[in-house]
Order: C-alpha cells, then structure tokens, then sequence
C-alpha cells in the first residue's frame, strides 16, 4: 500500500501534525511520501528529519508575482504540480491537508472513480473560512466537496460540531477527530540547556514561553507590555517575528523592550522541548472573533501539556475548558486581549505555582498522541 500526502506549509521540520501523522501511518504503511509548497519555494528532493521522503515543489508564478497578487493563477500551478506528481507515484491513498488543497478534490475524485487512486482523505484540521458556511452558494459547493473524500479529519469535538450542525448531519460517519495531542517521542525526549546567548540575557531571572510567534492576533504586544509592567519574568517568543515592527515598538516605547522579550525566530518542533522545559510556564493566546481561531486547539498547547508545563491560556472553548477541567494553569477572563488580565494571571501563577505545576505533570497522560492511532488506522481498515 502507498500513500501520499499533499500539502502547502512554512515548512516539514515545524509542522508537528504531519510528523506524528507520518510516523503512525508509517507502522502499518511501507510507502509513505509526502509533496510539499514550502514558504521558501525551494525546489528539492530528500528526506525529513524523521525518515520521510519527500519532494519540494517550486511556483514558478511565485517568483514573479508578489506575495498576494495573482492567486488564481499561483493555486493552478501548484495543482498542476501536485497532480504531476500523483500521475507519477500512482499511490493507493492520497491524503490532503486544509482548504489550499480542496480544488484538487474533483480530480481527485475523478481519479478514483476510474480506479487510479483507492481512497481521498482529507485532514482539513483548520476551521475553513467562514465565508464557505455564511455565502449559500459556496455552502452547496463545500456540500459537494464534503462528499468527495472517503474520511475527513478535523481537530476536536467542536470543529466536529460546527460541521455537522452547518450539513444537517450529513457527513457524521466519515469526519473523524484526531486531536492535536503531542507524542510520546515529544515527551519523553530529553531536553538540553538553552544557548548560551539566552541563559546569559536571562540573567538568572526566570520566563514564560511564548510558542506561537510575534503575531498580532496572538496578542503579543498585550504579553510584552504585561511582562514589562509585572516585571517578575521575562518573555521568550518562538516562531516568526518581523524585526522592523518590533524595532518600532522599541522606539516609541519608555523602556528598551529587549531587555525583557527575546525572540528565537524559527525552531524545528523536536528543539520546542528546550525551551518548554525551561519555562516557567507557556501563554497560548487566539484571537477569537474568527471561528477557527475561538475553536482552536493547537499543537503548542498539547506540547507544553505532555511535559507538564503549566499554561495560561484565553477563554477560546476548546483551551478553556482542558485547563478549568484539570486545573493545570489559568484561564483568563478574556481571549488575551487585556493586559491586565494577563498580569493578574502571572500573579496568580506566581502564588500558586506549585500547585499548578503539580497538576500539570498529573494530567500530562492523558493526553498522548498515541491513545488516537487507531482512529487513523480505522480510516484505512488497518486495524484487523
């Protein structure tokens, strides 16, 4: 049996999903290899750091139009590209992740229908745009779409919900949920001392970790400025960041805020264990006048879980309801977006550490990326 995943992402090595994915598939599948858009747009073919082969498409369209101009034509070209490549590995079960990849679902359907493929799965993990649900002529063609797949995948029980209640119904035997639960590899993998450079900026003072990058909708500016007014921690921010904005907000600030925020940048998932370990604890803050972002559930928060890392989290359902039901951290009164709330947060962590992090480190089990293999193993009768 072959499988190949297609997918558009920053890149393999900080996509946690598909590597817990990959390595499940990988017990009961000999042939797995993965097609990838990458954020560089390298050409390149080889294999991941966990065992993976796969091959790295370039868009042409990509070099020559800036980066929100001429989607349409850019979405072709990677079909094309994409399809290409099933036409030459002619796998049993191609396996697409999120809605960049659903225009490629009729040929695909069609590819089954003739017997060129067997099955179509569909991770769509992310909440698609809302835009698909409120307009009632995407919402009949996401019906159709919805139809295609063999199995389609989502990241928890309320993105489950919210499907189902939008089709009547209509799909509940083949949507699945597989949380984004960290694995065991992830926990128990033993972690390293942090660079030099960070210990020395630290200066003996402790942090919170920030695992969801400089953005804007995670409320990174409300973290900075409640740590610098609490003054107890410091911040570490991991994932992208632009230099200039932050440059800015240094300039018009009263303080140097590098004194109190360091910036990793970019970091390979497995190297996350570090700066986890590390921690004091981990802020998880979305946005949530976004559907997909009020019921998300991501990666970061299982990791930060599975080594029994306290959190503070934002009252979005899926997060709040985990850590009011094991108390493992604090849920704030808002999604993030009040400083306040996230000081009065950091002081209760402060006082009442021990408990926290003594719950964490209890609960931490039951979270474990392996008690849902067999729910993947089903989406392919592999369980007999």
């Amino acid at each position: 049996m072959s499988l190949l995943m297609l997918l558009k992402t920053t890149g393999l090595e900080y996509d946690d999903r598909v590597r817990k994915e990959s390595l499940t598939l990988k017990k009961k599948i000999d042939d797995i290899f993965i097609s990838v858009l990458r954020q560089d747009n390298k050409k390149m073919r080889e294999k991941t750091s966990y065992g993976i082969s796969f091959e790295a498409i370039s868009l042409f369209t990509r070099k020559f139009f800036s980066h929100k101009k001429f989607l349409f034509l850019k979405l072709i070209e990677m079909y094309v590209k994409f399809l290409i490549i099933v036409f030459k590995r002619k796998p049993n079960i191609v396996w697409i992740h999120n809605q960049e990849m659903m225009g490629l679902l009729p040929i695909l359907y069609l590819l089954r229908e003739i017997g060129f493929i067997k099955k179509i799965i569909w991770d769509q993990h992310e909440l698609l745009n809302e835009s698909y649900i409120d307009n009632n002529i995407k919402k009949e063609i996401l019906k159709l779409l919805f139809y295609i797949p063999d199995q389609i995948i989502v990241a928890n029980e309320e993105r489950y919900n919210y499907y189902l209640d939008n089709f009547n119904n209509n799909y509940e035997n083949k949507i699945h949920i597989i949380h984004n639960y960290a694995d065991k590899k992830f926990e128990n993998s033993n972690s390293k001392d942090l660079p030099f450079e960070i210990k020395k900026w630290l200066g003996g003072k402790s942090y919170i970790l920030a695992q969801g990058g400089a953005n804007k909708n995670r409320y990174i500016e409300e973290m900075i400025e409640a740590i610098i007014k609490m003054g107890k921690y410091k911040l570490i921010v991991v994932g992208p960041y632009n230099k200039e904005i932050f440059n800015l907000i240094n300039k018009n600030h009263s303080c140097n805020i590098y004194d109190y925020i360091y910036f990793t940048g970019m970091i390979p998932q497995m190297e996350m264990i570090d700066y986890i370990d590390n921690a004091k604890a981990s802020m998880i803050f979305y946005k949530n006048t976004k559907l997909n972002s009020k019921y998300c559930e991501p990666n970061r928060l299982y990791q930060a879980i599975i080594r029994g890392l306290p959190v503070i989290v934002g009252e979005n359902p899926p997060m709040r309801n985990l850590v009011k039901k094991y108390n493992n951290g604090i849920v704030l009164n808002s999604d993030g977006n009040n400083k306040d709330d996230i000081i009065e947060a950091l002081v209760k962590l402060n006082k009442n550490y021990i408990r926290y992090k003594n719950n964490a480190n209890e609960c931490k089990n039951k979270f474990s990326w392996e008690v849902q293999e067999n729910v993947i193993f089903d989406l392919f009768d592999l369980n007999e």
